[in-house]
């Protein structure tokens, strides 16, 4: 698998180092002969390019997006156009994006109880106002007669699951990024197959990308042999294709419809400390109880619907769960790229607009666009406490230097900014004013917030974002604060490399 897999990166990488080998030729080439053939040839592939420009620029998607390609067009205007237009104007990811609707239709949509969103206003009107546009652009009700556990490590969240798996009567649907062999997988593993002998529905998703190597070639066929219905998600295939781009990054369990877990843990022993990858692992996830549990119910049977085409799945979203005592709102919320609803970043740009004493956020990737930054600004200009907590030790040398690149501009604007030093803080973590927090699984960067799957709780009122706070303080307590002094002295180098990838950034 490892072989066949390298092999058709080595061909893909091949393709762009030879079309750039191409382009150097051609010029040297075209200097040479100086002949007015070569000539009329540049000057048709540089328009080709400049349309394909003029084209982006005309396109209703990111700035900083369109500002990355045009500058990589127009760094390579022999074939920068072409390449744009092999990798991004492609019919798999109009196929892709029909299936996705017209499979979707197979799960019914989920309806707003018009009382909890009165009970909802009636507390808090700016809770309201963010609840309003997750219920009407986003499609995910507020729910009450719900709540919400916080589990603040991977040591914590995999004991309750394996508990909560336990329990599972009548189906168990997991759906994560990575799923990698190794200790976690097997405690969690013969649970899956026991209840699969026992006639448990169990079915697992995961993603391709993340899970590559990680795994045997074709394990989702092992998986369905041991009674366990499997999707291996997007599939990779090393071709010149956006599509590979659209990662499901999600995280999600749902058990029997009671019981759903979201947050930053993946399945792999690295989250919980069990693998020395980048220094202890600090992450987190909450498990959802009550009616709440039914978004993530129907988060799942969606994607699972466009990859399956299962016939029906009323009967998921039908189950009747016992009331609970009610702690506070919850809003479960998913994120795809194949609309025009970049429903992560609306939320987190709602909680950043709206906080008035403090906001806190955790994050292991801080690459992101002006607008986010400028809101941020505004939020510490304002008297708000900001804060930014990043990690310490880091598993991508480039995204930290892109990262720390952003320090001194939100340091100068009053923004407080945190390294973790006891090693990768990998929790999506938002909490403002003892009210309102979301855990999930978006990070700060463009591929979460614009192509990949994601998802998140939005809370209000509950209990456990006392836990939340009490948690981010504590990490706060063991990190280190990075001062303007510190930004300024940062080697020549680096500053150099950091101007050079921030431009590119909505491309890595």
């Amino acid at each position: 698998m490892a072989r066949k897999i390298l092999k058709g990166l080595f061909n893909r990488i091949s393709i762009v180092i030879l079309l750039i080998c191409v382009q150097v030729i051609y010029f040297v080439f075209a200097v040479w002969k100086l002949s007015l053939y070569s000539q009329y040839i540049s000057w048709g592939m540089t328009l080709i390019s400049v349309v394909v420009v003029l084209g982006i620029i005309s396109h209703d998607e990111n700035p900083s997006f369109k500002l990355a390609w045009c500058i990589a067009i127009l760094a390579f205007p022999l074939f920068g156009g072409l390449f744009y237009l092999i990798v991004r104007k492609q019919t798999d990811n109009k196929a892709f994006r029909e299936r996705l609707q017209s499979t979707a239709q197979l799960t019914p949509a989920l309806t707003q109880s018009e009382s909890v969103l009165r009970m909802l206003c009636q507390c808090s009107e700016d809770a309201a106002i963010q609840a309003k546009y997750l219920v009407s652009k986003a499609g995910f009700p507020v729910y009450d007669a719900s709540g919400a556990v916080y589990l603040p490590l991977g040591e914590v969240f995999v004991e309750e699951l394996i508990t909560r798996l336990g329990s599972a009567e009548k189906f168990i649907f997991m759906e994560y990024f990575i799923i990698a062999d190794g200790k976690m997988w097997n405690r969690i593993l013969p649970i899956l197959k026991q209840k699969a002998a026992d006639g448990v529905d169990v079915r697992v998703m995961y993603d391709s990308m993340g899970s590559l190597f990680l795994n045997p070639d074709n394990y989702y066929k092992q998986l369905e042999e041991q009674g366990i219905k499997c999707v291996e998600f997007n599939r990779f295939r090393p071709t010149a294709s956006s599509i590979q781009n659209n990662r499901d990054h999600r995280k999600i369990c749902v058990i029997d419809g009671r019981y759903a877990f979201t947050g930053g843990i993946n399945i792999g022993d690295e989250y919980i400390n069990q693998l020395d990858r980048c220094g202890h692992w600090k992450d987190n996830s909450v498990m959802i109880i009550g009616d709440a549990v039914k978004s993530f119910t129907h988060m799942f049977l969606q994607l699972w619907n466009s990859c399956r085409g299962e016939a029906d799945n009323r009967d998921y979203l039908s189950e009747t769960l016992p009331k609970i005592e009610n702690d506070g709102f919850i809003i479960p919320y998913a994120d795809t790229p194949w609309d025009d609803e970049f429903v992560s970043m609306s939320v987190y740009m709602n909680m950043i607009s709206r906080a008035k004493k403090y906001l806190y956020i955790t994050t292991p990737y801080f690459i992101i666009g002006d607008e986010f930054i400028t809101a941020l600004e505004l939020a510490a200009k304002s008297g708000v406490d900001v804060r930014v907590i990043t990690p310490g030790v880091w598993d991508k040398k480039f995204v930290y230097i892109t990262t720390c690149s952003y320090y001194e501009r939100l340091i100068k604007a009053g923004i407080r900014v945190y390294q973790y030093t006891p090693g990768f803080i990998h929790a999506k973590t938002f909490i403002c004013d003892d009210e309102i927090a979301t855990v999930g699984t978006s990070n700060v960067d463009y591929r979460s917030m614009y192509l990949q799957y994601e998802c998140g709780a939005w809370m209000f009122g509950c209990s456990c974002i006392k836990d939340i706070k009490e948690d981010i303080l504590d990490i706060i307590e063991k990190s280190n604060e990075i001062t303007y002094e510190q930004c300024r002295n940062t080697p020549l180098k680096i500053r150099v490399a950091q101007r050079l990838f921030q431009p590119f950034a909505p491309l890595m």
